[in-house]
């Protein structure tokens, strides 16, 4: 598993949440509209593809409905 430290894995074809879980109980989830715009096409064709992901939005964290809400649920 040493190799894949650096790694991450999208599955374009399924609805899914990019989010991180931050120090001092924060959150943070990128924008599904934001997803859509990324070229996978041409990620799949480069040898080691790179995308910078910009979270803009961070929901402070106190308790499950804050969870909930950071999600759109």
């Amino acid at each position: 598993m040493q190799q894949y430290k650096d790694k991450l894995f999208l599955t374009p074809e399924e609805p899914a949440k990019l989010f991180a879980i931050l120090p001092g109980n924060k959150l943070v989830v990128f924008p599904l509209s934001k997803f859509n715009t990324i070229d996978f096409a041409a990620m799949r064709q480069e040898q080691d593809p790179t995308h910078y992901f910009e979270f803009s939005q961070v929901y402070g964290l106190k308790n499950a409905q804050d969870v909930r809400n950071a999600f759109g649920s």
